[in-house]
């Protein structure tokens, strides 16, 4: 079954009606869905992994099995180096953690809020927003039967004492698990209901109204990503809007 998609002209259609829309009694309830935001409504959900394994022309080895070699070699790089060594030791942990600092993971971020997830939408492609194209804020209902270790797509909440940006973006993880490339491409073959994901689109052309109003709800690279990197990137985009 197709996914859902839902077109809105502009940025107050999104936080007015959209957004509200998603809620059976209209009022927006933190922990019904999980978010993700991109920078193209073209793009697929598709992880790090995913788009090595579809480019790399080394196919001796599984998905399952190339996505577990990379865990263990930055496991063995990792235990040397990580102020808990029971990160290492915990999978779920580990996956986390290796997404974190760049190897190609199954794991795709996601975000408790949508506001999170518009942000990374809009911030990706606030210096060229083309009126042409549209951005899109994928809604995750986590109620749905469908996210199932047994079904091949589960839902994780990564414990993260030692990630701060993981923190302060509410963040969360789905971890695809069957020879499928993308989340969707999973949701279209197995969910019969149709309800469990679902597309909201934007014009690529309200990204300096988008990004104004989620800088006065404090969020911003300064807040999402804690440190002076976050304050320089946060200030670079603030000149930008200012322009």
């Amino acid at each position: 079954m197709p996914i859902q998609e839902r077109q809105c002209k502009t940025w107050s259609e999104f936080k007015a009606t959209a957004l509200p829309s998603l809620f059976s009694d209209g009022v927006a309830a933190r922990g019904r869905y999980y978010f993700r935001g991109q920078g193209s409504s073209l793009w697929p959900l598709m992880s790090s992994f995913d788009r090595w394994y579809r480019s790399s022309n080394k196919k001796n080895l599984s998905k399952k099995e190339a996505a577990e070699r990379f865990l263990l070699l930055f496991r063995d790089e990792a235990s040397r180096l990580t102020p808990d060594p029971g990160i290492t030791s915990n999978p779920e942990q580990l996956l986390g953690l290796a997404q974190h600092y760049g190897i190609p993971t199954r794991l795709l971020d996601w975000t408790e809020t949508p506001y999170v997830a518009a942000f990374f939408a809009f911030s990706g492609i606030a210096s060229s927003p083309d009126s042409e194209h549209r951005i899109a804020i994928w809604c995750l209902d986590i109620t749905s039967r469908i996210w199932d270790e047994d079904t091949g797509i589960k839902l994780l909440s990564i414990p993260s004492p030692y990630n701060e940006r993981l923190k302060n973006q509410l963040g969360k993880f789905t971890l695809l698990q069957s020879p499928f490339d993308s989340v969707e491409e999973h949701i279209d073959k197995c969910d019969a209901t149709g309800t469990a994901l679902q597309k909201i689109t934007l014009p690529a052309s309200e990204a300096r109204t988008a990004l104004s109003d989620l800088d006065f709800m404090g969020i911003n690279y300064s807040t999402i990503y804690p440190g002076l990197t976050g304050c320089a990137r946060a200030a670079s985009l603030r000149m930008l809007l200012e322009q």
